[in-house]
């Protein structure tokens, strides 16, 4: 299958960014820089991960979105995702926070499902998981939280990794071709990529430590290029099933016109009072296939 390496952002200097023209990006809410070389340097089959800052709200002592910040990533998001088709906006998430609160965050999301990547946490229960894939999204994020915060690579985030792709696998399985696996992002652990068959996972591992080689010519490239390589050896660069039913780049072959239209939507009427009338193309995230349709689990 092919595999995604995505870089995260901001780089310095800004000028050592031209090296990584062509690959994959992640740009943050938290610290806007960078965005527009983003955009300018993607890659044809690459991707921007237009990243909500949870991780930096969680690290400098917050919990969760209050309404004014949620509104104001929704609509900064909106306009990436127009001017960019390669990009592809990550759900609100309370790191440590309950399965409810998440859902209440995905329940107030306005953004194109197909566009957008929700947020499942380690220590969450397996139905949780399922269930976010039942609600149609394109991606879906494995994050770190809990008893698995920041550990990545140890025995029990290996084994925990392994049940959750097992699990969408029997789900997959049990929806007799009904459902799609949704493409499945690691965050922050782009050092795993290689080992598992994530469909991207980023890292600012170069972003971070490339001043090591400073000095060198080419050094930002060629640090990305040794880091991306163990990635490309275990990737034999043919879509897997789930991803030809859900390409990276498909919903341009709907056009442009409904991302503007979104942009331009949210730019007139959004506010938060304006959440519960109906969505601006409807409800789009329930299968339909043999009259399956998602139930809450039992709580």
């Amino acid at each position: 299958m092919k595999k995604i390496p995505i870089f995260g952002l901001p780089l310095n200097p800004m000028a050592a960014l031209e090296e990584l023209a062509g690959r994959s990006f992640c740009v943050s809410f938290h610290n806007k820089r960078n965005v527009e070389d983003a955009i300018r340097l993607v890659g044809a089959d690459g991707m921007v991960m237009v990243d909500n800052g949870a991780y930096s709200i969680f690290r400098a002592g917050g919990k969760t979105y209050d309404a004014g910040m949620l509104e104001e990533f929704e609509a900064w998001a909106a306009d990436i995702l127009a001017r960019c088709p390669h990009a592809v906006a990550v759900v609100p998430d309370v790191i440590g926070g309950t399965e409810e609160e998440n859902l209440e965050l995905i329940r107030l999301w306005w953004l194109d499902p197909d566009r957008s990547m929700v947020v499942w946490h380690l220590n969450e229960s397996l139905e949780h998981l399922t269930y976010l894939c039942e609600m149609g999204f394109a991606h879906v994020a494995f994050g770190s939280a809990g008893e698995h915060y920041w550990k990545i690579g140890t025995p029990a985030w290996h084994a925990r990794v392994t049940e959750a792709l097992a699990a969408i696998d029997r789900w997959v399985l049990e929806g007799e071709g009904c459902y799609v696996r949704p493409r499945v992002h690691m965050m922050r652990a782009k050092s795993m990529l290689h080992l598992y068959d994530f469909d991207s996972a980023d890292s600012t591992n170069v972003a971070r430590n490339h001043g090591r080689h400073r000095g060198e010519p080419g050094h930002v490239a060629k640090f990305a290029a040794r880091v991306v390589a163990k990635i490309e050896a275990s990737a034999d660069g043919i879509d897997a099933p789930h991803a030809i039913a859900r390409p990276l780049l498909g919903h341009l072959e709907e056009g442009d016109a409904k991302l503007y239209a979104l942009a331009g939507w949210f730019h007139d009427n959004y506010s938060i009072e304006r959440r519960e009338p109906e969505l601006p193309f409807g409800e789009n995230f329930l299968p339909t296939c043999a009259g399956l349709t998602p139930a809450p689990y039992a709580r």
